[in-house]
């Protein structure tokens, strides 16, 4: 995996313990972020926010499968994920800082 890889798993990994934490608020800011993905992205972009839109409809514990896996698929999905949106600066400087 490249380093963005590596970081968007690691930007994955704690939004997972977000939403183990608190699942039915980390997916209705996820799912309030992909109203605004919506309206400011292109037409290529939408399939994927169709998919996402699919994923947070399911079961906690398979989005927490789908999001973390390392696989190719689930590495083109996190380039758009709307989860991103629950982690704050102090998560995100640290997952930056674990995977320089």
């Amino acid at each position: 995996m490249t380093r963005e890889d590596r970081r968007s798993l690691g930007f994955a990994l704690r939004v997972v313990t977000h939403l183990r934490g608190d699942p039915e608020g980390t997916l209705r800011r996820a799912r309030a972020q992909l109203v605004r993905q919506r309206d400011r992205t292109t037409d290529n972009e939408l399939p994927w926010l169709d998919v996402w839109e699919s994923i947070l409809s399911l079961p906690v514990g398979v989005v927490c499968g789908v999001i973390s896996d390392e696989g190719e698929f689930a590495r083109d999905l996190r380039q758009s994920s709307p989860l991103t949106v629950v982690l704050n600066d102090d998560e995100r400087l640290e997952v930056i800082r674990e995977t320089k």
